[in-house]
């Protein structure tokens, strides 16, 4: 009996890393593939051992990178911050190695530096700050390239400096600083602008040393005159003469000298034809002038002209006057002193020269006066007082627009005229009626008038109505368009309008069956050429007034066959 013998086959699997290799029947392996061994197990037959091998791929991965000078960038456990190709050997998650190339650049940090001088109490802006501090200030930013950006502010103040000065002016001197001129005294702050281009601050104290002023008067006849300061002065007026004092300023002598002109006096004397007046110690009565010489209070001659006037006995002047009732006038009157009027009705007052009458019909009016010796002389006046004429005219009248009225008046004064006029001005200066086509509300003044001016007026208003409702639209309420001559058609016809723009005519349903932009077209009671059934229509029509404004009618119309 032969007893059969199992063999054995055993499958092996391995993985290597790239250039590595696997020790297998006496043989380094180091390619992907499948390969055999044949042994002999513990029974003495034959036992397959595969093997199928399986090569990673070699991993290298290539990096470029960025970084800011002071910063550094690592791989694995290598720490770069140079410039330069770096290759690190790393362990992948296979457990084969990694190889990392490293293209890495330093970039530069950029460094700006600013000196600035500002003046004290300006400000420099840095960094969206105020900063009016002189030092040194730092501050880090992001540059485009992604790295730190430093500025660096070296910052100067100047400070202002500030120079007191005191002096002394004279009183018509000046003393200047910059821009300004002081001739006061005081102390005075002026900013300047140095030659860093900041301010300077100037603090003056002026003292200012008055000049002496001396004054003397003096009076001198015509003709005349003084020394003065060496100086012979004949004519008048202020004199200064200049010293120097102490301090080296100017003291001012002041002379003022009035010439006294010879005194000269004019006079005028009036007498009555008769009298005589002193003059210079003698009695004259013939008219001319006198010229005496005295000597006055100042010591200086004095000439008084005196022209004598002599006037005849006056007479007195007055005109009558015309007026109309309720009127007043100025009655005037030359000559004579005191007046007196009468009689006393309708005078403003009697012992006036002017009084203003006011009377009632016409009066005459004596006035008298006292002349030159006492002598009395009367006047006459006779104020005419012209009475207001009657009128009556037409009442108010009410016309429509584009008709036309007649204006009557009268009066019963003969001799007056009658004059209409507007607003425009007179239209009829002598005439009774006056026929007017008012296109709007008039007012109309009519007035009797005197040959002396006097005057009645009254007011006569046209009052005109433009609205449309006074218009007269007539339609038929009833068509029988049976070919008997009546009420056959629907037909419009109109007064006090313009115009009729429109005729429409509906159905009951709201259908439109007849329109017509001509008033002359009628509607026959057919509708497209067919005769219509018996039946309530309505009709509309539109219509321009005599002012332009528009109106509507509406109504209804049966239809009878």
């Amino acid at each position: 009996m032969t007893t059969l013998l199992p063999s054995d086959t055993t499958t092996i699997a391995s993985t290597l890393c790239y250039g590595d290799s696997v020790l297998f029947g006496g043989n380094y392996i180091s390619n992907t593939g499948t390969y055999t061994h044949l042994l002999q197990n513990a029974v003495g037959c034959d036992s397959l051992i595969i093997l199928n091998v399986t090569l990673d791929s070699e991993i290298i991965t290539t990096l470029t990178e960025e970084i800011c000078e002071g910063d550094t960038y690592v791989v694995g456990s290598s720490v770069y911050d140079t410039t330069g190709q770096f290759i690190d050997t790393l362990t992948a998650v296979n457990g084969c190695d990694s190889i990392v190339i490293l293209n890495l650049e330093l970039k530069e940090v950029a460094v700006t530096n600013i000196q600035q001088t500002i003046c004290e109490g300006e400000e420099f802006e840095f960094l969206n700050g105020m900063l009016n501090t002189s030092g040194v200030y730092v501050d880090t930013m992001t540059a485009m390239n992604g790295c730190d950006s430093i500025v660096i502010l070296d910052l100067t103040v100047i400070a202002e400096p500030i120079m007191q000065v005191s002096d002394t002016i004279c009183n018509s001197g000046q003393y200047i600083v910059g821009t300004s001129v002081y001739t006061m005294p005081g102390s005075y702050t002026d900013t300047l602008v140095g030659a860093n281009g900041c301010d300077s601050i100037v603090i003056l104290d002026l003292a200012v040393v008055p000049y002496y002023e001396f004054t003397n008067e003096a009076t001198i006849c015509e003709g005349g005159g003084i020394w003065v300061n060496g100086t012979y002065r004949s004519n008048s007026g202020t004199y200064r003469d200049t010293l120097k004092t102490l301090f080296g300023c100017d003291s001012i002598v002041v002379t003022k000298i009035e010439v006294v002109d010879e005194i000269k006096t004019k006079e005028e004397l009036t007498i009555c034809q008769g009298d005589s007046a002193m003059i210079g110690g003698f009695y004259q009565s013939i008219e001319g002038t006198y010229t005496h010489t005295y000597t006055a209070a100042t010591g200086c001659d004095s000439v008084v002209t005196t022209k004598l006037i002599v006037e005849p006995l006056p007479t007195l002047e007055a005109e009558d006057a015309y007026i109309c009732e309720g009127e007043s006038v100025k009655l005037e009157v030359e000559g004579g002193e005191n007046h007196q009027w009468s009689p006393a009705t309708g005078l403003s007052c009697t012992n006036c020269p002017s009084p203003v009458a006011s009377p009632n019909f016409t009066t005459v009016y004596t006035v008298s006066a006292i002349t030159c010796g006492g002598i009395v002389l009367e006047k006459t006046v006779t104020v005419y007082v012209d009475p207001i004429p009657e009128l009556t005219a037409s009442d108010n009248q009410f016309i429509y627009l584009g008709d036309s009225v007649t204006l009557t008046a009268s009066t019963t004064s003969s001799n007056a005229r009658i004059e209409w006029s507007d607003e425009n001005g007179v239209l009829c200066n002598d005439c009774t009626t006056l026929t007017v086509t008012p296109m709007q509300t008039t007012q109309y003044r009519v007035a009797a008038i005197t040959p002396n001016g006097c005057r009645e007026e009254l007011v006569v208003t046209v009052y005109v109505s433009s609205s449309c409702p006074t218009a007269n639209i007539e339609v038929p309420n009833i068509i029988t368009p049976n070919g008997d001559g009546a009420n056959d058609l629907f037909e419009v016809r109109f007064s006090g309008l313009a115009d009729i723009r429109l005729v429409r005519v509906y159905n009951r349903w709201g259908q439109l069956i007849f329109e017509t932009y001509d008033v002359n077209q009628k509607w026959d009671g057919t509708f497209r050429g067919e005769m219509l059934d018996p039946g309530v229509f309505v009709y509309y029509i539109e219509a321009t007034c005599l002012n332009g404004d528009s109106t509507i009618k509406r109504g209804n119309v049966t239809l009878i066959r």
